[in-house]
């Protein structure tokens, strides 16, 4: 009935952790495909040990291909009616298989989704799933907004859906680049419970800060824009803003790592002088206003000042986080 797709590179501290997580769900009519991404380390043997013990596993070794094309090699070989995505760092709840396909069934939807926890070595930030259903161009407008979560992950997905559209292979943030072209047109609905862990490394892609990455995740950002743009106007605003958060995270980080200006800085301070004011729009957090001030100009000043107020603001939003994550707990406690 479910195709479970896992892709697998350099996780072997990790692997087994994520592997026995869904071998252990109270839904038990799937197929788990580990798709071994040409992974230098062991995980092409831990990947053919659990094949050998539950015969809903196929071990599948390919040459590195990336992220994306693991997935879409995944859904070529998927056999279910359904598909979900899990990361193998990640792991799942014992229920969650289950949860999102009874909703799947009550609600005819294409894709469930349910809440996850963002993990960390000292903390847990949970969010949950909104319980509601989208149809038509709402699913998308609900993306941008951010009801629905963005990842291609903690959900399930009708394989009909998916069709002929793909990850698309070569590039990083490919799940900004994916969701929304699925969503259009189709019914979507939030599922109860967190069923989703998303381990928090500090040497995942997401987490690292050179020019490519951080160039890629503005094209992600700018592409989806361009493709979207129009459509609705309180959806472009918070296009806008995307773009907005985008640049900043790129003012943020260039000067430390490369200090001058490249023409591709410029075309994001371009872009922000032809769209964005110079202090952001009205509604905007107070730190995107203020990183839209800093985006406007491509000078080392610019970058360097922009560089100290954004790690004052982070100390303190994780203080606040911290704080409120041991308040969390003490009242479950209590």
């Amino acid at each position: 009935m479910i195709s479970i797709i896992v892709p697998v590179y350099k996780v072997e501290a990790y692997l087994s952790k994520c592997i026995e997580s869904i071998l252990t769900q109270t839904f038990d009519d799937f197929e788990l495909l580990l798709i071994d991404d040409g992974s230098p380390d062991s995980c092409g043997e831990i990947c053919e040990k659990y094949a050998g013990k539950d015969s809903r596993i196929q071990a599948i070794h390919i040459k590195n291909r990336g992220l994306s094309g693991a997935r879409n090699y995944g859904i070529e070989r998927a056999s279910g009616d359904y598909l979900s995505f899990v990361d193998s760092d990640d792991w799942i709840e014992s229920d969650m298989i289950e949860n999102l396909y009874s909703v799947a069934v009550k609600t005819d939807a294409d894709m469930v989704f349910c809440g996850y926890s963002k993990d960390f070595a000292s903390k847990e930030i949970t969010a949950p799933a909104k319980q509601q259903i989208w149809t038509g161009t709402e699913s998308v407008k609900a993306l941008i907004e951010g009801d629905i979560f963005p990842f291609a992950w903690g959900k399930l997905w009708k394989k009909s859906l998916i069709k002929d559209k793909r990850f698309p292979e070569g590039r990083r943030f490919e799940d900004v680049l994916t969701g929304y072209q699925w969503l259009e047109g189709a019914t979507a609905a939030g599922c109860p419970g967190t069923g989703y862990h998303y381990i928090q490394r500090e040497n995942s892609i997401v987490h690292e800060h050179d020019i490519a990455n951080l160039l890629e995740f503005w094209d992600a950002h700018w592409e989806r824009r361009e493709h979207l743009k129009g459509r609705d106007p309180a959806m472009d605003q918070k296009l806008l803003l995307y773009c907005t958060q985008a640049a900043i995270r790129v003012w943020r980080w260039y000067y430390p790592l490369y200090g001058c200006a490249t023409e591709r800085i410029r075309e994001i301070r371009q872009f922000m002088r032809e769209h964005c004011p110079l202090f952001g729009c009205s509604g905007w957090p107070l730190m995107a206003r203020v990183g839209a001030y800093f985006t406007h100009f491509d000078g080392k000043l610019a970058f360097w000042t922009f560089g100290q107020i954004n790690k004052i603001y982070l100390r303190a939003v994780n203080r606040k986080t911290v704080g409120k994550t041991a308040d969390d707990r003490a009242g479950k406690d209590a």
